[in-house]
């Protein structure tokens, strides 16, 4: 599956993973730990001001309502509204 086009105010962010502790081939995640609300913007639709290709952005816990995953890799797409800050 490709990554979509994406339109409007949109924001494309591959989200930054949770780590795991590998025991051979298995992977168990560590207990407690919370799912990030952090990632990297992938693409901007064009009526995105503030947010470029490569931020590194934090978003709201409950932000955008798409959300999918390309291979092992997990993305959210969601209006620019809902990301808090770039973090660098």
């Amino acid at each position: 599956m490709a990554l979509p086009k994406v339109i409007k105010d949109r924001v494309l962010i591959k989200r930054a993973d949770l780590k795991d502790t590998y025991h051979g081939v298995i992977a168990t995640p560590e207990v407690g730990q919370q799912p990030s609300y952090e990632g990297t913007v992938q693409a901007v639709g064009p009526k995105v001001k503030e947010i470029a290709v490569g931020d590194h952005v934090l978003y709201e816990r409950h932000a955008g309502t798409e959300m999918f995953q390309v291979g092992l890799e997990g993305y959210v797409l969601l209006p620019e509204a809902q990301i808090i800050g770039i973090l660098g």
